[in-house]
């Protein structure tokens, strides 16, 4: 079967609506979509509709709380695991808190909206090494309420960070780090009030008084 997007809310639906959708498509063979949605409240839910997806077809991948629910999930090794999951280009859990992240479990995707617990400073040094160790990787947004706590260690580990202003008067406090294997770009680390970024750009774009760390 073939969907532009495939929106599935697991709240809208009935507790067996998973089993019948495994028997169903079981038969029909894998759905082929650029795009899935999910409503979910457990990662048996996720896992249960992405292996019926076609993987070399799937680009975008949409996890979200249930209807008006406000979920959290773990993203389990067996969800990490599925082609589909490591396939994907993009995706999107800004709307669902992740509990328990594995920073290499979201290696595979070239951007990501994902909404964390709490992020730590061991997450946001695994991230900054997985950036510069790959070739996918170009734009991560993490939403978080603990990055007042970030910024300070940080600050201790990394010094002085560079101050601007983006979009509508928001401050973005940012650090720059080289890549050893290009160097053309560089890895930005940003931080807002909720909110931190790691992306690759540009070393030309590099704001002149920001210093590149090692």
């Amino acid at each position: 079967m073939d969907f532009s997007k495939l929106s599935v809310d697991f709240c809208a639906e009935n507790s067996r609506f998973l089993d019948s959708f495994k028997r169903n498509f079981g038969i029909k063979g894998p759905i082929k979509t650029k795009e899935i949605a999910l409503g979910v409240q457990t990662p048996a839910e996720i896992s249960g509709i992405l292996q019926y997806t076609l993987p070399a077809h799937l680009k975008k991948i949409e996890i979200m709380s249930p209807g008006d629910a406000n979920e959290k999930i773990s993203i389990d090794q067996e969800i990490g695991e599925l082609d589909q999951w490591k396939m994907a280009e993009i995706l999107d859990m800004a709307d669902i808190d992740v509990v328990d992240p594995k920073i290499e479990i979201f290696k595979n995707f070239r951007e990501a909206q994902i909404s964390f617990s709490r992020l730590s400073m061991e997450n946001v040094e695994e991230l900054k090494t997985m950036f510069k160790n790959s070739t996918v990787l170009q734009n991560f947004r993490i939403g978080s309420v603990s990055n007042f706590d970030i910024i300070h260690e940080l600050l201790s580990t990394h010094g002085q960070p560079f101050l601007d202003t983006v979009e509508v008067n928001r401050v973005r406090t940012s650090w720059f780090f080289k890549i050893p294997n290009d160097p053309e770009k560089v890895i930005r680390i940003s931080l807002f009030a909720i909110l931190m970024e790691i992306a690759k750009i540009p070393k030309s774009e590099v704001p002149r008084g920001a210093t590149i760390l090692g």
